[in-house]
């Protein structure tokens, strides 16, 4: 059925992925500025994304996992900022660059 059990812990999901995701797009735009990345702001990128993951998950699984959700453009959008945060080399203040600004088409699809 189309009926959703927890309508609360959906709404709550996806007003912290919007916040999130605008963080993460506000950290992007300093770091763009700054040209580097303070090792704390790694490791808080890396809880981001773990979050971020979570909130992939959950909209797989409301899609019935179908292979057309991993092609969506938020979908997408989520591969290309999370993954390359895991596959940073730990301490590399010089990753300044990424995706990250992309989020913010996820904040915006989140409600």
């Amino acid at each position: 059925s189309d009926t959703v059990r927890y309508p609360m812990l959906l709404n709550s999901c996806f007003a912290l992925e919007l916040l999130l995701s605008l963080y993460f797009v506000v950290q992007w735009v300093q770091r763009s500025l700054s040209h580097k990345v303070p090792p704390a702001d790694s490791r808080a990128d890396e809880v981001l994304c773990c979050f971020f993951l979570v909130t992939y998950v959950v909209n797989a699984m409301r899609s019935q996992f179908a292979v057309a959700y991993a092609l969506q453009f938020t979908a997408l959008i989520t591969l290309f900022t999370v993954v390359p945060t895991f596959l940073n080399p730990p301490g590399d203040e010089a990753a300044w660059f990424s995706f990250s600004y992309l989020r913010v088409a996820n904040a915006v699809n989140a409600y």
